[in-house]
């Protein structure tokens, strides 16, 4: 699905990006504080947040942290949108992807 690990990555900081988590994850991965939080089912963090990173931490370890109906139904509007978009890239490979970045980098610079 993903071409290399520089893809995924990408693809994990836009949802940490998303929650103005953005610190959480490096160019090289999680950081040891998103390690923590993940192992702490999302610490102090507000549950949209904690939903975000959650739905990262998944994406980057390839086990669930959250459950598909947690998501469906506690997620913000575009942030369900945007893990369904992924899923549809996803299913049509790296190059969708990367199209899906693109958007979801370009969503994420107007929030700010």
């Amino acid at each position: 699905m993903f071409n290399s690990e520089t893809q995924l990555i990408r693809v994990c900081q836009a949802f940490c990006a998303r929650a103005r988590l953005s610190k959480l994850w490096t160019d090289e991965g999680p950081t040891t504080e998103a390690k923590h939080l993940a192992e702490c089912n999302g610490g102090f963090l507000s549950s949209g947040e904690r939903l975000l990173l959650l739905v990262a931490w998944s994406i980057w370890s390839a086990c669930s942290h959250v459950t598909v109906g947690e998501v469906f139904y506690n997620l913000d509007s575009t942030s369900l949108a945007m893990l369904g978009k992924l899923m549809i890239a996803g299913s049509r490979g790296a190059d969708a992807i990367d199209a899906w970045l693109v958007d979801a980098e370009k969503m994420i610079q107007r929030r700010k």
